[in-house]
């Protein structure tokens, strides 16, 4: 502090005023840096804490992590860091997320889909005696995708018994596509469900977690091009680019690579075609002309607050003359449970029951520890890996198609406070 005081000092005694001003925010800057770090590395390891302590410190752990994952300035620090603690803990983190490239659709009816917490969860009375009842509220406004989807709420607080804390509405929400509803949410808690105070505690606070569970159906498209191989090679051997005419963003020409769309919700679907287009008949490899293509099921962005609850159905739709080469997938005729319902120009295979059923129990069928399961379902894994073969082409020109996925998924959407137990008002 004296060596600031002093340099202060002089920048002002020899007339440098601008030099003074600027010396003033450096320092300023300077110290305003390392304290928004020290808050981050401070509000880290409160929540890392907050997994095995109780009463005050877990409910200020959990309005930390709300707080900051909200906060603009602090958004990106605090989520790159979580990313870091989570690659020490688990290095296979970064294996699972690399060439996962998307765009999401953002368009004006997508905008709302899913549900969201209008409202702060928070108790009418944040201060209770013990024989007291709790009540806290909060509202949500939910839209989807699906024809019709069911929203199922509970409340839970732990060493509570599931059932005791009642919820309002108590039976699930039925929702329609292209619907839009909004409500309020209910949980009351019953006089004596905490008890007494522990001895010689005079107050405590208890967390609340409501639940929403969702049913949400999901979709992502990437754009294929194909081209006889004996045409290619001789615009290649031309000096001809085959997509020198084309026209698409999601499109690079210099590669050949297209990037995949994805619906706009809580969890997202990516596929993933690591190959130069446009496709030929003969594929990458001489053995089997196989392509193969990659399907991910992955968190959209960190303003969600939830997991995936389970996988319901996966499919994957191919082009006519398109062939997929999977065991774990079988050719249905029946559009009706899709969005591509009447679209007679794709080939569509679904994912049996057997590898969503593993799919869903990952954690029951390996030595993964909890937080590693946690991290799982909170942002996502990989569905598939699988084969296709491209047949019958003899077009001299470059075919666009598209390949289509779609998943149906439960959502397990979150949200948290907590009241405050006492044992007599003062």
């Amino acid at each position: 502090m004296a060596g600031i005081i002093r340099r202060t000092h002089e920048s002002v005694m020899s007339g440098s005023f601008w030099g003074w001003i600027g010396h003033v925010f450096f320092v300023i800057g300077k110290y305003f840096t390392f304290f928004l770090f020290l808050t981050v590395f401070f509000m880290i390891g409160t929540i890392i804490f907050n997994g095995t302590a109780k009463g005050e410190t877990q409910v200020l752990a959990t309005r930390l992590d709300t707080t900051i994952s909200n906060t603009k300035i602090l958004s990106p620090i605090y989520t790159g860091l979580k990313d870091t603690l989570k690659f020490v803990n688990d290095p296979t983190v970064i294996e699972r997320s690399a060439g996962w490239k998307s765009e999401v659709d953002n368009n004006k009816d997508n905008q709302n889909l899913g549900l969201r917490f209008i409202r702060k969860f928070s108790p009418i009375k944040p201060r209770i005696l013990p024989n007291e009842e709790a009540t806290l509220t909060t509202a949500v406004e939910i839209s989807s995708l699906k024809q019709d989807s069911n929203i199922r709420f509970s409340c839970t607080s732990k060493n509570i018994e599931d059932g005791v804390i009642k919820v309002s509405p108590n039976e699930p929400v039925k929702i329609s596509k292209n619907e839009i509803k909004r409500f309020d949410i209910v949980c009351r808690i019953p006089g004596d469900t905490f008890k007494d105070l522990e001895s010689g505690l005079q107050v405590a606070e208890k967390k609340i977690k409501l639940n929403a569970v969702y049913d949400f159906k999901t979709e992502s498209y990437l754009d294929i091009y194909t081209m006889q191989k004996s045409y290619l090679d001789n615009a290649i051997n031309h000096g001809i680019n085959p997509f020198e005419k084309e026209i698409n963003p999601n499109l690079n020409k210099n590669t050949g690579e297209t990037i995949p769309i994805t619906t706009y919700g809580p969890m997202k679907l990516i596929l993933r075609l690591d190959y130069t287009q446009p496709l030929t008949e003969q594929g990458p490899f001489t053995n089997d002309n196989t392509y193969n293509i990659g399907l991910k099921i992955q968190k959209t962005s960190s303003s969600w607050f939830g997991r995936l609850n389970k996988i319901n159905q996966v499919y994957i739709s191919l082009p006519k003359n398109f062939r997929l080469v999977d065991e774990n997938f079988e050719e249905v005729f029946d559009f009706s449970d899709t969005n591509y319902e009447g679209d007679t120009g794709f080939k569509k295979y679904k994912l049996n029951q057997k590898k969503i059923d593993e799919l869903n129990n990952q954690c029951d069928l390996s030595s993964k520890i909890s937080q590693e399961c946690n991290d799982l379902y909170e942002q996502g894994f990989i569905i598939a890996f699988t084969k296709f073969k491209v047949e019958g082409l003899d077009q001299p020109t470059l075919l666009k198609d598209l390949i289509r996925a779609e998943a149906d998924y439960d959502f397990q959407a979150e949200a948290s406070s907590s009241i405050t137990l006492v044992k007599s008002f003062v």
